[in-house]
């Protein structure tokens, strides 16, 4: 005989749908933390704070993560972050340069 009749198949397939939503809320809610923390360390840096190797290197990792979803998902509003990640970069190279991070 059947394992499923219909009306599983179709409850099961409605639930795939949604644990398939909530995925892309939780993912989406990921990407837009990753950006208050991009936007916030940069305020930071404008204010002169000044942050160890290994916070940047956690932002760096925000930024590109960011980047990564805003090129797989054209649709999400993007260009929020594009000044913050040139000031976060610059002050990056600057840092390791000048030998310069918070110890």
């Amino acid at each position: 005989g059947r394992l499923f009749n219909g009306e599983t198949i179709r409850q099961m397939d409605k639930l795939s749908q949604r644990v398939a939503d909530l995925q892309i809320k939780q993912e989406e809610s990921e990407i837009k933390a990753a950006r208050m923390r991009i936007q916030r360390f940069a305020d930071e840096l404008y204010g002169d704070t000044r942050h160890s190797k290994e916070h940047f290197d956690l932002i760096l990792m925000d930024i590109t993560a960011y980047n990564n979803y805003c090129e797989n998902h054209p649709g999400f509003i993007n260009e929020k972050t594009k000044v913050a990640q040139e000031v976060i970069c610059e002050r990056y190279e600057q840092c390791l340069r000048e030998r310069s991070f918070r110890g």
